[in-house]
């Protein structure tokens, strides 16, 4: 016995004239819906939270540490703050200057510069906003 599958879209017009064509005969229908859930609800990322230029201001110093990233921001500051508890050769700037230092960064006042997809450009509004600094984080 082989079984014969019919894809209708959901049409009740359709559905209607369909199931009395066949009700006379043996065949069962089954419903299928191709459009799912995941489909019509996404999740939607912060546009602005990712492929920026930001800076982290040194509670206990006038600078800020300036940086692009093309990654989410706040996965992005979660790495500085655990790049400070890990035992390893190369430290970044900001861990590197808190353990010089004993400075602190403020973490909740992070602020978005500029919002860039364009990697280069990305790099060279990175390279303005750090020459705009008053002071250099040593």
């Amino acid at each position: 016995m082989s079984h014969v599958f019919i894809l209708l879209l959901h049409s009740i017009n359709i559905l209607i004239k369909f199931i009395s064509i066949i009700k006379d005969t043996s065949t069962k229908l089954a419903f299928f819906n191709p459009n799912k859930l995941s489909s019509m609800i996404k999740v939607q990322k912060d546009p602005l939270s990712a492929n920026l230029v930001y800076k982290i201001p040194c509670n206990d110093y006038d600078a800020s540490y300036v940086e692009q990233t093309c990654r989410q921001l706040k996965t992005r500051i979660s790495e500085h703050k655990n790049d400070i508890n890990r035992k390893k050769i190369n430290h970044t700037v900001v861990t590197n200057h808190r353990t010089l230092h004993n400075h602190d960064f403020g973490w909740n006042n992070v602020q978005i510069l500029d919002v860039e997809r364009n990697y280069n450009k990305r790099l060279i509004s990175e390279m303005i906003n750090i020459k705009r600094q008053r002071t250099e984080l040593i």
